[in-house]
């Protein structure tokens, strides 16, 4: 072999060691930021899955209403999606002089369930009814009897400076700085000043609307079920002004979503060293793929409506 020969072959096993100790590298990162993370990957699961099965960690009972139920009760007519869209053009074109025509582009559905709530003895319901289905759930929740709330309790607390109007002065006056004059700001949704005070020998949990300058009273204690507790933690986000734990529920929501894109390109690149299981993935992925755009089109044409 020459010397040539012998130098190539010296460096292409050379880069086979440099390899192998990056791919070395990469495993081991792999296995470890999902142990790391094994913590937060089950909580997330399990947050996850309480939105699709609502009854479960529920602190309300739950009954369904079924087809049984709804026969003879005006629901049992509830006319179908298509119906009530031709009698809504219907209507339309008796009160316009330009003519509504019902188009094909869209099939006619319900955007949600209807969601309603009674009040029976010693207890609150709330009821959702799938209008297409004709069927729903009522989960239910006794109703404690709670203290006499303070008169101040349900009144208003007029400033001399409005919170809501000295923010939109401020967002007015900031944009103006940037050279935009804004017709008109309006306030889509206030925050709530909470806070505890005592009052009448008891602790209250004071809510104070930054809009409305209205003014609500609890008492103090728990507000937060076992299941609005997790849901919540699964839709926790952002990064808060304040050093606090929200604030490192933020840093491990990046840390999550970091990791389970590495988590994804390292394990393609360690399914590539694998040749006999190449054509195999090529075979998997490929059908993945089609099957998430197929899904990804159904829920645009659902979320569109």
């Amino acid at each position: 072999m020459s010397a040539n020969a012998t130098s190539a072959v010296a460096i292409r096993s050379r880069s086979r060691v440099r390899f192998n100790a990056a791919m070395k590298v990469v495993r081991r990162l792999h296995m470890y930021s999902g142990l790391s993370l094994v913590p937060f990957v089950i909580l997330y699961g399990v947050t996850a899955f309480l939105f699709n099965h609502p009854d479960w960690f529920s602190d309300r009972s739950v009954r369904l209403i079924t087809a049984k139920d709804v026969a003879g009760t005006p629901l049992a007519t509830f006319p179908s999606p298509e119906t009530l869209a031709a009698q809504v053009v219907s209507a339309l074109n008796g009160q316009t002089r330009f003519p509504v025509k019902l188009s094909q582009v869209q099939t006619p559905a319900y955007s949600r369930d209807l969601a309603l709530t009674a009040q029976t003895p010693g207890a609150e319901q709330v009821i959702f009814l799938e209008l297409e289905g004709r069927v729903g759930t009522v989960r239910s929740a006794p109703v404690e009897k709670s203290p006499r709330k303070p008169a101040w309790g349900r009144q208003a607390a007029y400033l001399d400076h409005a919170p809501a109007l000295m923010a939109k002065d401020a967002v007015a006056s900031i944009m103006a700085k940037w050279g935009d004059q804004p017709k008109e700001v309006k306030i889509r949704t206030a925050p709530e000043l909470v806070f505890a005070a005592e009052s009448e020998g008891r602790l209250w949990r004071v809510a104070y609307n930054l809009q409305t300058q209205g003014v609500t009273a609890s008492p103090w204690g728990p507000t937060l079920s076992t299941r609005r507790f997790l849901t919540g933690l699964h839709l926790a986000c952002r990064y808060p002004s304040q050093l606090d734990a929200r604030w490192f529920w933020a840093v491990i929501v990046d840390a999550m979503a970091a990791t389970m894109v590495f988590w994804g390109m390292s394990g393609l690149l360690m399914w590539w060293q694998m040749k006999s299981l190449r054509r195999l993935g090529i075979v998997v992925i490929l059908l993945s793929l089609l099957v998430s755009l197929a899904i990804a089109v159904g829920m645009h044409g659902i979320l569109a409506r």
